[in-house]
């Protein structure tokens, strides 16, 4: 179900900064991997609702708001991950920058996972038609199957 894959996706998050909050070095050296493991779970979260879930609540006009709402928490994560992914070399010089940057990706995280726990998991389970929740599951699955955008195949290198 739908809500199921959600609610991996932020124990996955969640998961993802304790492991790198723990990390010894303050900057992208040491987190690389593990920044990389997030921002591939939150391609295919971000997508799982983009074209799954925010379709069928625009169908009508009673979810707007909140479809505006949790995308403006989804660009605050999507801004964050962007500022610490940007150059790799990023935080070298200021590893307090970084460490600033990435305590801001996970307050975005958090209230983004916040708001979906709370307003749209509610939603989907108490006010949605179970065709409408097998079609968003469908779509999500779906697009998790497929490889996050400027991935390449092995054999195609």
């Amino acid at each position: 179900m739908i809500t199921d894959l959600l609610i991996a996706d932020h124990q996955a998050g969640t998961d993802f900064f304790s492991l790198a909050g723990n990390s010894v070095l303050p900057a992208r050296a040491e987190r690389a991997g593990q920044l990389d493991f997030f921002r591939t779970l939150w391609t295919r979260h971000r997508a799982a609702l983009d074209r799954a879930v925010f379709p069928v609540l625009l169908q009508g006009a009673a979810h707007d708001d909140l479809v505006v709402a949790l995308r403006g928490y989804l660009d605050a994560v999507d801004t964050h991950l962007d500022r610490l992914s940007r150059d790799p070399d990023y935080g070298a010089a200021a590893p307090d920058d970084w460490l600033t940057d990435f305590e801001r990706l996970k307050d975005a995280f958090d209230a983004a996972a916040e708001a979906e726990t709370t307003d749209l998991i509610p939603l989907i389970l108490n006010s949605l038609r179970p065709d409408q929740v097998a079609a968003m599951t469908r779509e999500a699955v779906a697009r998790r199957a497929e490889p996050p955008a400027g991935a390449t195949d092995a054999a195609d290198a």
